[in-house]
């Protein structure tokens, strides 16, 4: 399928949108990636917003409270008559009114814009999206002001931003390690020659997490919790993390505080599971591509993009299973963004790519 094809089958817009102007001047005006757990929003010229994916809101009058990372820690922690949600789920949306409000304060910061005229949108989308989940998507755009709503799928934005040589003949794959999902895809010559996405992603290691600490170490800390012990650990890109952290919680049998020490390592084995799966897709994926791309792929490794991604551990493990070379993009938790904006501003990308439906 080439990219236009497959742009065809990833866009959707009102019958009342008027059509996109040919030529680079006429790029829509905002990029936007909404994440599981975080949404991130770019003009032409850079970044517009960025914020956790949470809305949180009181009961019974609707009203919201908080929205972003001053939301996110209200996570688990609100009073009676205050809800505080996030409105997607394995990169879905699952609650379309909080995911029209959250999409409304993002883009707000250009609202300004809509006193002549709604912003135009473009968005990154799920590779496995269906056409339910793509539809609710662009009705809440739409909810939030969004005068036209384009839809690009989130490899290629990803693949674009990690600056992998899709345009080029030789087969190169990115592994999008979101919070929700995880993303593969293959590509050559512009297309996407082949994709899939699994559940194994940056929330299932969170989760996974916060069950073992409370099985092996009786410490019942939330999932929360539990990824800031693994970010905490992880380190950041050229910083690895300790050796060991200091975990305190209330002991399940006592009720009383005690402390333990977490190492990186346990909390590898914890999601190694979970990463053999990421590797099964990446397999599925290879053995869908042409035998030409899946042996480029095979030689020149793979790019690692998303948050989840950074989670120390995770690029050597995921290597040693796949068996080639694992590359983690410079600056993975925005390659997306950075992607979206690059197909939206480089004059080679449009319109030859981006047809309206």
């Amino acid at each position: 399928m080439t990219l236009p094809q497959l742009l065809n089958v990833f866009t959707s817009r009102q019958q009342t949108d008027s059509p996109v102007p040919h030529g680079a001047s006429s790029a829509l005006d905002l990029v936007v990636d909404l994440g599981t757990a975080t949404t991130r929003v770019h003009s032409r010229n850079g970044p517009v917003s960025e914020g956790a994916s949470v809305v949180a809101v009181r009961t019974g009058t609707n009203k919201v409270l908080a929205i972003g990372e001053d939301a996110r820690k209200m996570l688990g922690r609100t009073p009676p008559g205050i809800v505080a949600t996030s409105p997607l789920r394995h990169g879905a949306i699952t609650e379309f009114e909080a995911a029209s409000r959250l999409l409304w304060h993002v883009l707000g910061r250009r609202r300004q814009w809509t006193a002549w005229a709604p912003p135009r949108v473009m968005v990154t989308v799920p590779v496995l999206a269906t056409s339910v989940e793509r539809r609710a998507l662009q009705d809440a755009l739409h909810a939030a002001g969004a005068r036209q709503v384009r839809m690009l799928p989130k490899p290629m934005a990803a693949a674009l931003g990690a600056g992998l040589p899709v345009w080029d003949g030789d087969g190169c794959m990115v592994v999008d390690v979101g919070a929700g999902t995880t993303d593969v895809a293959g590509f050559a010559f512009g297309s996407m020659v082949a994709s899939s996405s699994t559940a194994a992603a940056g929330d299932t290691f969170d989760e996974v997490i916060a069950a073992h600490l409370e099985s092996r170490h009786g410490l019942a800390l939330g999932v929360r919790r539990a990824q800031d012990i693994k970010t905490g650990l992880s380190g950041t890109p050229g910083a690895p993390g300790p050796a060991a952290l200091s975990v305190t919680g209330l002991d399940g049998d006592t009720g009383r505080p005690r402390t333990v020490q977490v190492t990186m390592a346990e909390l590898t084995e914890v999601v190694a599971p979970y990463v053999r799966m990421i590797a099964e897709t990446v397999g599925a994926v290879l053995e869908q591509s042409p035998a030409s791309v899946a042996d480029d792929i095979a030689r020149q490794g793979l790019v690692l993009t998303g948050g989840g991604s950074l989670m120390g551990g995770l690029r050597e493990l995921l290597a040693e299973v796949v068996g080639m070379p694992v590359i983690p993009a410079a600056d993975p938790m925005s390659s997306a963004i950075l992607g979206a904006r690059k197909y939206l501003t480089e004059a080679k990308f449009l319109p030859q790519q981006m047809l309206p439906v």
